[in-house]
């Protein structure tokens, strides 16, 4: 089973999980370079 999670509560981001363990976790500042970023993940 493979399980895309978005969330944009604190900051905005994204993780990929497969047979219960995470593939990737990123964080949408990474991508924008804004501190703190809070609307959707679009990057």
């Amino acid at each position: 089973m493979k399980i895309l999670a978005v969330t944009n509560n604190d900051q905005a981001g994204a993780c990929i999980i497969a047979n219960n363990s995470v593939l990737c976790a990123v964080s949408e500042e990474r991508f924008t370079r804004i501190k703190d970023h809070k609307t959707w993940p679009e990057k």
